[in-house]
């Protein structure tokens, strides 16, 4: 019996660690579930050069004192930049089946497979995406009984404005299936895009630790250490995260998205994916601004806490909600005395009803007898 050919599309280009590693998680999962997977390349113009080595053309030609410091940055943090690029690569190398070809446009897109799957991540958010790109949701000519559905999508945010809810009701008639990750999307607005939307888990959260395990790169660290890692850089987050390693008698390991000109003693800008697994798996306690910093705590088990999130935080308080963590959410210093152990017993009995339900909306979805 042939497996059936799924295409996912998503942010595939992004090399920030929640990128990878949830397109990682979602064509592992698929692949366990009997399906041949591949990550389809697509590359509009608009996401251009984001996460190239050499950012040329995101330099700013029309003012001579920005250029100059954009130049001076590239040169004093070009060896940085590199390895850390090159440990994406060879993630992507080793553990992501992308497509040889690049498609660019809705015309070109591939029609031979059958079911496309678009997510996760925030495929959905118009500021990431050109104000809604079609291909997203689905737009565009394939065989005539191709499935396509959503998994896990994100928008990014909770809010919109009455064009937005049209043009978003409309699109979404594209697909077949539609999920998200985040719970307040479905309630706020199910009736309003006037589809059928159900809630699931982060892809990342449906593999096994093992796996994540058996691809992580080791790292030398000091014996015992406080993990922060920040995608959106919180004081907060700094300040309660020598406040949690001095109560433990550990350093802080300060795991950044972004490499910066000036770097801080114990500041980890040069690491890939795997090297992020590593980190997370071996830290006495995770503080975090991050969603997928909050995922990987969990999956981990890590005692963890997540800082005053702003922009994630309809992502990150739909699974603490869930789970049953939403006291890991702190916004004072002062919390950090009233966290107490996290007993994962709990955790993962839920954890593992929701992972039913997430992959019951896919075989079903699909069409896979699983």
């Amino acid at each position: 019996m042939n497996k059936m050919k799924i295409g996912i599309i998503t942010l595939q280009g992004a090399h920030n660690y929640g990128a990878m590693l949830q397109m990682y998680a979602l064509q592992t999962k698929l692949q366990d579930m009997g399906c041949s997977v591949s990550i389809i390349q697509y590359t509009p113009k608009y996401r251009d050069g984001i996460y190239d080595l050499y950012f040329l053309r995101r330099l700013n030609y029309r003012k001579p004192l920005v250029l100059l410091k954009q130049v001076i940055f590239q040169m004093f943090t070009y060896s940085r930049r590199k390895e850390r690029y090159v440990r994406f690569e060879k993630f992507i190398k080793d553990n992501l089946a992308f497509t040889d070809e690049r498609y660019c446009t809705s015309e070109n897109m591939p029609a031979d497979y059958d079911a496309y799957i678009f997510g996760s991540d925030q495929i959905w958010n118009p500021q990431y995406t050109n104000n809604f790109d079609p291909v997203y949701f689905g737009k565009f000519d394939t065989k005539k009984d191709a499935i396509k559905l959503s998994y896990a999508g994100s928008f990014g945010l909770v809010s919109f404005s009455h064009d937005q809810i049209l043009k978003i009701k409309d699109l979404l008639t594209n697909l077949d299936a539609v999920s998200v990750r985040e719970h307040q999307i479905v309630d706020k607005y199910k009736e309003a895009f006037n589809a059928d939307i159900q809630w699931v888990l982060d892809p990342t959260l449906l593999v096994d630790l093992q796996k994540y395990k058996n691809i992580s790169s080791f790292v030398k660290t000091p014996q015992k250490y406080v993990l922060l890692y920040q995608v959106e850089k919180k004081t907060l987050a700094e300040k309660i995260a020598y406040t949690v390693a001095e109560k433990n008698n550990c350093i802080v390991i300060d795991l950044v998205q972004n490499i910066e000109l000036k770097r801080k003693k114990n500041c980890f800008d040069k690491m890939g994916p795997a090297e992020f697994l590593f980190l997370i798996n071996n830290a006495e306690f995770i503080v975090t601004t991050s969603f997928h910093g909050t995922a990987f705590s969990v999956i981990f088990k890590k005692q963890f806490c997540v800082v005053n999130v702003d922009k994630t935080a309809s992502r990150v308080e739909s699974l603490l909600e869930k789970l049953n963590l939403e006291s890991r959410l702190i916004s004072s210093i002062m919390q950090v005395d009233m966290l107490e152990m996290i007993d994962y017993k709990n955790v993962d009995n839920s954890l593992i009803k929701y992972q039913e339900e997430s992959c019951g909306y896919l075989s079903t979805n699909l069409n896979l007898s699983v």
